[in-house]
């Protein structure tokens, strides 16, 4: 995560390439429409769920919490207090 977070583009790129092949990545500003993504991406036993910051901890499990967790499908969230210095 440290590319996307200092802006680094052409890091990205190359990350994204390298990953997204095997593993979909998908960016939304719409929470349902990301459960819903990752809920119909799975299959038969496999397991989903929603990492967020622990700020939200009463709504969801926070990253600490998932810790040897296994799950097949994850939906990845934090707030906008998380974003480059420039855009601040």
């Amino acid at each position: 995560m440290k590319a996307p977070l200092d802006c680094e583009e052409a890091e990205d790129r190359r990350l994204l390439a390298a990953f997204v092949s095997r593993h979909p990545i998908v960016v939304t500003r719409n929470l349902d429409a990301a459960k819903r993504f990752v809920r119909e991406q799975k299959r038969g036993t496999e397991r989903c769920g929603l990492l967020t910051r622990p700020r939200y901890m009463e709504e969801c499990a926070t990253e600490f919490y998932v810790q040897g967790l296994d799950l097949d499908w994850t939906c990845v969230t934090w707030d906008a207090d998380l974003r480059p210095a420039s855009l601040l």
